[in-house]
């Protein structure tokens, strides 16, 4: 028994000194280094002729204060005249969910008002948690059938 142990020991000795000398022999054989390529002389850069002039750019339109009061009244009574905001679109169904901020009753003619695009539109129904109502008041979150497509953000203006 000891005679095989001490065999097993110095098999484990002789074959780290094998990996020890493929080390060193890797070592030695290394690439060489390479040659580095002799530097090219650089070219002068030749200046360019003179640039043509750049093309003037438009003036930038002057917003006058008096313009500038008028679109502020006008957007002021747009919205003293608005009647709701859609918050929700079911495009499946053609759906606006609408935050009214004045009464709305069926009949009415509503404008639907996103960007520059304006839909007038009769309102044909309008539901309030999935039950129909002939008209809703301030403050009413409701369902109103659309013929066209009115994503968050649309403006409802009478019309």
């Amino acid at each position: 028994m000891v005679k095989k142990k001490k065999l097993k020991k110095t098999k484990k000795v002789k074959a780290k000194k094998v990996k020890r000398l493929k080390k060193a022999k890797k070592v030695a054989k290394k690439k060489p280094a390479k040659k580095k390529k002799a530097a090219k002389p650089k070219k002068k850069k030749v200046k360019a002729a003179a640039k043509p002039a750049k093309k003037a750019k438009p003036a930038k339109k002057v917003i006058t204060a008096q313009k500038k009061k008028a679109i502020a009244a006008s957007s002021a009574a747009v919205m003293q005249r608005l009647i709701g905001k859609v918050v929700h679109y079911y495009d499946r169904i053609g759906v606006a969910i609408v935050d009214l901020k004045e009464p709305l009753k069926v009949g009415d003619m509503i404008m639907l008002k996103k960007g520059g695009t304006i839909v007038p539109q009769r309102v044909d129904s309008i539901q309030i948690e999935h039950a129909a109502v002939g008209a809703a008041k301030r403050g009413d979150i409701v369902g109103i059938k659309v013929d066209t497509e009115a994503h968050e953000g649309t403006l409802v203006l009478p019309g």
